[in-house]
């Protein structure tokens, strides 16, 4: 489960970016704040896709109405062949506490770097302009701007209030949590820096839509640029910074390309953007790493008071087909690769009711969704007792024997007596299966013969390791059965035999 979510996540991710920068690619001509809209569309997208309902995708899933109907349970020859567990391997465990430990750390260096830039800027040691602050943005000045023109001031103030009017800092915040949480993903980094040259290049269109010289602009971005030294090229993800020389070039670049539009965004194109994230967030959010994809049955039994019910059994029958499982600890079962058809279903477990449904519709190519709930049940027996009314006319004599009647015995069918184990072979847990941590339930029909040997076996499960499969049929073909007797001739009988092999800790 945890593997299938994180292979998930990835192709999930993997699709929101690739798109982001497909669509970025054939917008290079269109705005930076256009581009930089659809980059953090796509990151908004990253953080929904582990929370958002999963509604289905290439293989959907539909719920089954649990029926009334309760049967008790019948008697069959079962056994249980435990096996000593192997050392169960705790790397899921360990894969989510590597990429929750990277994410915690990614999350603290930035928080480290933020508490650093608000250090510098109560030291007044900036050296170029920053604003910083979600819910209250501050524009901070190097202590150098008392020596900058005017031009060069108002520019510079200018690009910053661009950044607070267009709530940068809350995108850049959505892009640190989401690079945390995808961190092992190399396209998160990619798109993390994508999104802060558009956010760059956006605000210094901002600047230039205010009637300031694209020239003249470049002019400043460059002298900014040279003020910061070598040494203090620090990644500022506490803030946003004006000018980075790592991003300059291409900067000035786009500034002076007369082909580049330099519009902002309107309402409309918000929306456009809007929309085509949450069309490309429903596909995406159903899709699924899974065997589920194929057709497949699913669901947690639970008792009446909605508590789940471990290690139940759960067998599935379509003519001579059948599949048996057991739930886990958490009460879920799970059959991958069923076949389409009407199936028969039954869920019982020690001191319930069987739980009996035929007719359950596995479609092609989706999932089954089937939570059946058990109730405690008990034996019982009832007496029926006949009596007669006193006021009603006693009944008529029965018809006297027709002439040269002569009565003879009558031979009573149905008189079987029930065939009984003599002598019982247990089976071999295999030792790779034991090594493998490989468990299931191996389903026979034998047929017994006058003698009381199991003269044939037919698997009627597929579900289950053939390892399992042949080392019962070993077993169950050295199996002695008291001869059964049916109005006391010797006849063969087919019966089912059930082998539970379980590993225990």
């Amino acid at each position: 489960m945890i593997l299938e979510t994180y292979l998930t996540l990835a192709v999930q991710s993997t699709i929101v970016l690739s798109s982001a920068s497909l669509a970025c690619a054939l917008l290079r001509r269109a705005s930076a704040s256009l581009r930089h809209a659809v980059w953090a569309a796509a990151f908004c997208l990253l953080l929904l896709l582990p929370v958002v309902p999963q509604p289905g995708w290439l293989g959907y899933t539909h719920a089954v109405e649990i029926p009334a109907s309760l049967q008790l349970a019948g008697s069959r020859t079962s056994i249980t062949v435990r096996g000593e567990a192997p050392a169960q391997a705790y790397w899921p465990v360990l894969l989510v506490m590597v990429h929750l430990s990277g994410a915690a750390l990614l999350l603290g260096r930035s928080l480290w770097a933020r508490v650093r830039l608000e250090d510098q800027a109560e030291a007044q040691s900036l050296e170029v302009p920053v604003v910083m602050g979600l819910w209250k943005p501050r524009i901070y000045l190097p202590t150098a701007a008392t020596t900058w023109t005017e031009e060069k001031r108002r520019v510079a103030l200018a690009h910053e209030e661009e950044h607070i009017r267009r709530l940068d800092l809350w995108w850049q915040m959505a892009a640190l949590v989401g690079t945390a949480l995808y961190w092992p993903h190399p396209l998160a980094w990619w798109a993390k820096k994508q999104l802060l040259e558009e956010c760059e290049q956006a605000c210094d269109d901002g600047v230039i839509a205010k009637g300031v010289a694209p020239s003249r602009y470049a002019e400043h971005l460059v002298e900014i640029a040279r003020s910061v030294s070598g040494a203090r090229q620090q990644r500022l993800e506490g803030g946003l910074a004006m000018a980075r020389p790592q991003t300059l070039q291409q900067r000035i670049r786009t500034l002076l390309d007369p082909l580049r539009s330099h519009q902002g965004l309107t309402k409309r194109t918000v929306g456009l953007v809007v929309l085509c994230a949450l069309a490309l967030l429903a596909p995406v959010a159903g899709y699924r790493v899974m065997a589920q994809s194929t057709t497949g049955l699913s669901g947690v039994v639970k008792d009446a008071s909605g508590s789940v019910i471990p290690w139940a059994r759960v067998s599935l029958s379509l003519g001579e087909r059948r599949e048996i499982t057991r739930t886990n600890s958490a009460g879920e079962f799970y059959f991958p690769g069923l076949p389409a058809g009407n199936w028969k279903v039954q869920v019982q477990k020690d001191g319930f009711a069987l739980m009996e449904m035929t007719g359950l519709a596995v479609l092609p190519n989706t999932g089954t969704r089937f939570d059946p709930v058990l109730y405690a049940g008990s034996l019982s027996e009832s007496v029926k007792v006949v009596g007669r009314d006193g006021s009603l006319p006693p009944p008529p004599p029965p018809p006297p024997a027709p002439a040269g009647f002569t009565p003879s015995p009558i031979r009573v069918g149905g008189n079987v007596q029930a065939a009984k184990i003599i002598t019982r072979v247990p089976p071999l847990y295999p030792a790779d299966c034991k090594a493998e941590g490989i468990q299931g339930t191996v389903l026979l029909k034998a047929v017994v013969g006058k003698d009381g040997s199991v003269v044939s076996l037919t698997p009627l499960n597929k579900l289950v390791d053939e390892r399992l499969v042949k080392a019962a049929t070993e077993s169950v073909q050295q199996w002695k059965y008291q001869t059964t007797l049916l109005n006391g001739q010797p006849v063969e009988v087919m019966t089912e035999v059930e082998v539970n092999f379980t590993l225990m800790p």
